[in-house]
């Protein structure tokens, strides 16, 4: 098969995947599943060569077409990853506050340090 052809197949259906809501239970999945599809992605990049004909050049047309309307999909994904990210290390901080709350008080406060050796 056309490799451009393959390109455009797995394009659609990164797209597929990306309009389905990702639910926090399968986020692991999925996330596997887009990062095989864009491995694959690659090598079929790798596999296009010039010289191009008029069919490749519609489909490499469409080809762009098809990842302008993939890649706000993808931010929208990293954005929701990293926001997740950054709420779990902010609670896993907060519980560690919060089973210790004097840890971050200084313990310097009404003693003398000499500063020479």
């Amino acid at each position: 098969m056309n490799p451009l052809k393959e390109y455009i197949n797995l394009t659609q259906e990164m797209i597929q995947l990306l309009d389905q809501p990702i639910k926090s239970e399968s986020r692991e999945e999925a996330i596997k599943e887009i990062d095989s599809l864009l491995d694959k992605r690659e090598t079929l990049v790798q596999a296009i060569s010039p010289p191009y004909n008029a069919e490749d050049t519609k489909l490499g047309k469409q080809c762009l077409a098809l990842d302008q309307e993939l890649e706000p999909k993808l931010q929208l994904v990293l954005t929701k990853i990293k926001t997740s990210m950054r709420n779990n290390k902010k609670q896993t901080r907060s519980t560690k506050q919060y089973l210790n709350p004097y840890k971050q008080l200084s313990t310097y406060d009404g003693m003398f340090l000499d500063s020479k050796k």
